[in-house]
Formats: structure tokens, C-alpha cells, sequence
């Protein structure tokens, strides 16, 4: 009987600890994703600045 305890005990912990580890891995997944969205925010930000003619960049108002 207490062995099965014991094993019980072990499941449930060893089951709190793996959502534990899940719920990090979403986070970090989520902070990546955001910082992945801010970069193509970026590059699309520079690409658009590219496509401005000289005297645009030269005289233009950003």
C-alpha cells in the first residue's frame, strides 16, 4: 500500500514539474514571437526607407 502511495507521490510530482517546464516553454515561445515580430516590423521599416528616392532622403521629413 504505501508503495503505491509512494509511486502515486512520484507521478503527480513528476506531472507538476513537466507543466511547470511547459508553462516555461510558452513563455519563452510567446517572448520569441514577439521578438520576431518586432524584427520583421523592422526590416520592413528599413526596406520601405530603401525604396525612397536621393533627394527623398536627402530633403524628405521623417
Amino acid at each position: 500500500m504505501q508503495l503505491q502511495v509512494a509511486a502515486s507521490k512520484e507521478a503527480i510530482e513528476t506531472s507538476i514539474n513537466d507543466d511547470n517546464k511547459d508553462d516555461y516553454k510558452n513563455e519563452h515561445t510567446d517572448i520569441i514571437l514577439n521578438e520576431i515580430k518586432e524584427l520583421k516590423q523592422q526590416i520592413s521599416a528599413s526596406q520601405a526607407e530603401g525604396k525612397k528616392g536621393l533627394f527623398q532622403k536627402l530633403f524628405g521629413k521623417d
